[in-house]
């Protein structure tokens, strides 16, 4: 792995940190491990970039994912960039369903 996307990498770690694991020693993991890994990745890239370059409005999908996972309280974003509709919103839903990332507990991160 040459490179990371580290926006994308910083919404979802708890899948990029294994799965660069898995690509890094391909001779202590299986080829299904990286698949595996790398099928949870796709599903909420797509969700995300839809195949395209990093935009304002993938920047956009970005911040809802963090606001879905409970990470953000807002995905508000500024001005050129548009809010997402309800259907951009629902397909960052269902990326994330399909990459089987849950909402995160961020209250451990208060402090007491």
């Amino acid at each position: 792995m040459d490179g990371a996307l580290i926006g994308f990498a910083g919404c979802v770690p708890e899948i990029i940190c294994p799965a660069r694991e898995v690509f890094a020693n391909p001779d202590k993991h299986t080829l299904k491990e990286a698949q595996d890994w790398s099928d949870r990745i796709y599903h909420i890239s797509q969700a995300i970039y839809g195949g395209g370059q990093p935009s304002g409005e993938a920047h956009a999908r970005l911040k809802e994912a963090l606001k879905q996972r409970g990470i953000f309280s807002s995905a508000l974003m500024r001005k050129p960039v548009l809010p997402l509709n309800q259907e951009e919103k629902d397909w960052v839903a269902l990326g994330l369903e399909r990459s089987q990332l849950p909402e995160v507990d961020m209250t451990q991160f208060e402090d007491k």
